[in-house]
């Protein structure tokens, strides 16, 4: 001790010091604090207390069966074509936790299973372009369902790959819910006018609704028959600026979802009604069964439906995780309190710096995975 102390007091750090003398500064704290204390280390009378834990990490382990239990749903047929977070959601919307999400992801890893679809970023910067102002993105906010829609069109092959169709599809903006999708066999505008008209009489639209809808700059969005029907029904319209496909990212994302996680394919497929059936059984599957990471991984068509059973949905998975907390706290010692599930807020398109520096904080306590995601690329701009 005397030794330690006249090291410390010349600047040597307290660690070093007690390394050299081949102690850990714990065992130095041990005996400063009980001075009068004796050496146990080499005492056969030494007992461990009964809290200690060699391994931090042990108490907090999953049981053999729990981890039996992970691997087996991983294993099963059913969920062969689900991401691990469908998974881990679907099953605590049953009131199942069995871990973390996490811990899913790593028994998934050592099984070898990982998503067959996910493709590499590209490294590529993307060209710069000089852009008009008058063609610049606007931004958007949906507080609510039905305030803002975007729209686009994407080609499948159908007919043994010999023939081109082409799928118009519009999301709501608030609850990613498809609101109208269709195979049509051109890119018409007089086409893109019959869809819109059936998307506005499904969801009730008027010039009370307050509705924009977001699109790229391709000719049906802005041919004259189409801004004829938006104004018609009192719509805005916004369009995404020439070479910045990024400006229109939801729904670049639902197409590749419906491509790669639902496995679209139109090849078996010899008429536009076989197509449309194929898409309509999908297209479901997406709105009522798919967790979506942009809304707190809540369910598109409950969420656009019923904001009352979104809410009671969060409120089930809060009781859920607390009750697991409670039947298994030794998982829970270096955390203060189990994760709290919310229903997501308003969504952003396109958002100025100042728009997501307001929302950040607004939702200080609880970050939706866009925001986060947006306010770390303003971070990086800023950079």
């Amino acid at each position: 001790m005397k030794l330690i102390q006249e090291a410390t007091q010349k600047g040597l750090p307290l660690k070093k010091a007690c390394k050299a003398l081949g102690i850990s500064d714990y065992r130095y704290y041990s005996w400063r604090n009980n001075p009068e204390g004796s050496d146990l280390r080499c005492s056969p009378d030494r007992k461990k207390p009964d809290n200690s834990v060699t391994n931090k990490q042990t108490a907090m382990a999953l049981t053999a069966e729990d981890v039996e239990f992970i691997k087996e749903e991983l294993l099963k047929p059913e969920n062969s074509t689900k991401s691990i977070s469908q998974i881990y959601y679907s099953l605590l919307d049953d009131n199942i936790v069995v871990g973390s999400l996490r811990s899913w992801q790593r028994y998934a890893k050592d099984l070898g299973l990982s998503n067959p679809n996910r493709r590499e970023k590209s490294k590529s910067k993307p060209q710069k372009v000089d852009v008009p102002e008058g063609a610049r993105r606007k931004a958007l906010v949906a507080s609510a369902k039905n305030k803002v829609w975007v729209w686009d069109i994407s080609t499948f092959k159908m007919n043994n790959n010999n023939t081109d169709v082409y799928l118009f599809a519009v999301m709501d903006l608030y609850s990613r819910k498809l609101i109208n999708w269709r195979f049509y066999q051109s890119m018409h505008a007089d086409l893109a006018v019959e869809f819109f008209r059936e998307s506005f009489e499904k969801a009730s639209i008027s010039a009370e609704s307050g509705l924009f809808i977001h699109s790229d700059n391709g000719g049906p969005m802005r041919a004259k028959q189409t801004v004829d029907l938006f104004k018609e029904y009192g719509v805005g319209f916004t369009y995404s600026r020439p070479h910045h496909s990024n400006d229109n990212p939801h729904i670049e994302s639902l197409f590749d979802t419906l491509k790669n996680f639902y496995g679209l394919k139109l090849y078996n497929c010899y008429s536009l009604e076989a197509a449309n059936l194929v898409l309509d059984d999908v297209a479901h599957k997406y709105n009522y069964e798919y967790y979506h990471s942009g809304i707190e991984y809540s369910l598109p068509g409950i969420r656009y439906d019923s904001p009352e059973d979104e809410a009671k949905l969060m409120e089930q998975r809060n009781k859920t995780y607390q009750d697991y907390k409670n039947k298994h706290p030794e998982r829970f010692r270096f955390v203060d309190k189990v994760r709290e599930f919310k229903v997501a807020g308003e969504q952003l398109l396109n958002p100025t710096e100042e728009m997501v520096n307001a929302a950040v904080k607004a939702n200080s306590g609880c970050l939706s995975r866009n925001l986060s995601y947006m306010a770390n690329m303003m971070a990086k701009r800023k950079g």
